[in-house]
Formats: structure tokens, sequence, C-alpha cells
């Protein structure tokens, strides 16, 4: 590996097959999630946003495997920080594009 994980660089055919195999499950695992929480009893919002502590906290373990425990360095939170907050970005545009076709 050439640089830090987190600043998960892949040549474009691997990222392209890498987001095939996560886009699989990233919705899905989120949604399960919430959905079984509400069955339970909690308040759909505040499943939705317990869903989220939770997946962060299982990437946050995951990154610490991987830096950590197989790298053998700390991981950068810069990096992680960065990523989170260009992803909150495109799920505003993405919920907004299934606002305007009338899908949420």
């Amino acid at each position: 590996m050439t640089g830090p994980s987190e600043t998960f660089d892949l040549p474009p055919e691997l990222r392209a097959r890498a987001n095939e195999i996560t886009g699989k499950y990233r919705m899905a695992l989120a949604t399960q999630m919430a959905e079984e929480l509400v069955d339970a009893g909690v308040p759909m919002a505040l499943a939705f946003h317990i869903t989220v502590g939770e997946l962060a906290v299982g990437a946050a373990r995951v990154a610490m495997m991987a830096c950590v425990g197989l790298e053998k360095r700390e991981p950068r939170r810069d990096l992680w920080i960065k990523r989170a907050e260009e992803n909150f970005d495109e799920a505003r545009e993405w919920f907004a594009k299934l606002e305007a076709e009338g899908r949420i």
C-alpha cells in the first residue's frame, strides 16, 4: 500500500468494483437496523439517528483494526472527518434528487 488506507485510493476499475460491492449493502444494512429499532418501539426519527451512530461506531472499529492492528499505525482522523463531510454533501444531493422525483 502506498499511503494511508483512509484515502481510499484505488485504480478506477477496482474502485468501480468496490463501489458495486459496498453499494449492495450500504442502504440495506442501515435500513434493516432502523426498521428493527422501530419494530422494537424506538420512534422512527430516533431510530435513524441511533442507526447512524452505531454504523459510525462499527466503521471506527474496523478502521482501528485496519490501521493499528494490520498496518501498525495510528489512523488519520482528519481524513475520516473529511470523508464523512464529503458523504454528507453527497447524501444531501441524493435526497434532493429523490424529493424532486417524488420518491420521498
